[in-house]
């Protein structure tokens, strides 16, 4: 008797919270805020519990003994997690590829170098000076970035009067680029036995040159150069061709003026928008009159 009153009890009960659950989705119970509330929680409730039992312990039958055995179906994902987990990172290999080229790679010569001290300034009280640095890449497969001259000015004392340096843009491999600038010094410190003092510095190398267009300086063709003096200064003019397969935005053109081998002059200036296979007009222009000279050697370089 007892067994069937138990029956009977949980029947009712069952029966009660079906009828409950009737009642709040059909919305006689409750309004539409709390039954939606209700809803969220029932539905949650069930996803924890489909969630729990799969993350859970699992069974297994023994097929020789016949018995069950429980068996902790979330450890081998674990397992597996920490592995995954503990995968040793690889280098990067551009940076493998950068250490290496920068161990590797043979610093920048600096092949020539020149100045010219031109007459001291009244209104600056300065004298001011060119100078320019002809650098060469010994690399074979490394591009020398943003090499740079330097030049020092030291009194017969020691004494540094000024320094200076002219950054480029790049060497390519095999390449020979001139870089050209201009420093100014006191002009009460400066005498004809100042010392000149010229040094190359290059610390990026690189494989990939990407950044760079591959255009050398063997593809930017100086031709039809001419000069003329007058009382107002002198003129070189000439063209300047791109016989390379890129168009440059960009091209620096530098002049350097020989006397019995030894330079004693430099000019440089900028050309815009050198498309490939075209040819353009320079001009170099100075208000004094060049010193004389018996050689000039004209390059180019993209910038």
């Amino acid at each position: 008797m007892k067994d069937k009153a138990d029956f009977g009890q949980f029947m009712a009960t069952e029966y009660r919270q079906m009828e409950f659950l009737q009642e709040v989705i059909t919305g006689k119970r409750l309004n539409m805020r709390k039954r939606a509330r209700l809803l969220t929680v029932l539905i949650l409730t069930v996803i924890m519990t489909i969630g729990l039992s799969g993350c859970g312990k699992g069974e297994k039958k023994d097929e020789k003994s016949g018995e069950i055995k429980i068996e902790e179906t979330g450890q081998a994902d674990k397992e597996a997690e920490e592995e995954t987990l503990n995968i040793p990172e690889e280098e990067d290999s551009d940076s493998k590829e950068a250490a290496s080229s920068s161990q590797e790679a043979q610093p920048v010569e600096l092949v020539e170098y020149g100045w010219y001290v031109g007459e001291a300034s009244e209104v600056t009280d300065s004298v001011y000076i060119n100078f320019c640095g002809i650098l060469h890449n010994p690399n074979e497969g490394l591009t020398a970035e943003f090499p740079k001259v330097i030049v020092t000015v030291r009194a017969e004392d020691g004494n540094i009067l000024g320094t200076e340096g002219q950054t480029g843009s790049a060497i390519l491999p095999g390449d020979t680029v001139t870089l050209c600038g201009m420093l100014s010094v006191p002009a009460a410190s400066y005498s004809e036995n100042a010392k000149f003092e010229f040094d190359a510095e290059c610390s990026d190398f690189s494989s990939d040159s990407s950044m760079f267009e591959n255009v050398k300086t063997s593809d930017l063709v100086i031709s039809n150069t001419s000069e003329k003096r007058g009382d107002m200064g002198s003129t070189i003019t000439g063209e300047i061709t791109n016989n390379s397969q890129i168009d440059l935005d960009i091209v620096n053109l530098s002049a350097v003026f020989r006397k019995d081998g030894k330079i004693v002059y430099m000019e440089n200036t900028f050309i815009d928008d050198l498309g490939t296979g075209k040819s353009k007009a320079f001009e170099l222009n100075s208000y004094n009159e060049w010193p004389e000279y018996d050689e000039a050697e004209y390059s180019a370089q993209q910038w």
